[in-house]
């Protein structure tokens, strides 16, 4: 359930927006959460691994994206990160993200 995001009564699959994500050339990891909305429940907000950092375009590559999104399932935000966290299997934590979105909310 957690990678089910509710954005203004619709139910949207993270999964669907990571895959969609991993198709930008820059970007190289992905992981999309639903962060707390007031207007719409929740939004989904997506936290990137790219090639090049410095480089990278935040704003062009969100555009880049909900261009190819229904207009209920684009990304709000987006944030990079060197390393996305991960389990020791590899699967990327994202209690962790969450955690971190709610410290820069404070």
């Amino acid at each position: 359930m957690k990678d089910i995001i509710i954005s203004g009564g619709f139910n949207i699959r993270a999964i669907d927006l990571e895959k969609m994500l991993l198709e930008h050339p820059d970007i190289t990891a992905v992981a999309v959460i639903g962060a707390p909305s007031a207007q719409r429940g929740e939004i989904p907000v997506a936290f990137v691994e790219v090639w090049g950092p410095i480089s990278f375009n935040v704003e062009a590559a969100k555009n880049w994206v909900n261009t190819r999104l229904d207009k209920q399932e684009q990304i709000y935000e987006m944030h990079v990160m060197e390393h996305l966290p991960r389990s020791p299997k590899g699967e990327v934590l994202k209690g962790e993200l969450r955690d971190k979105l709610s410290e820069s909310a404070l």
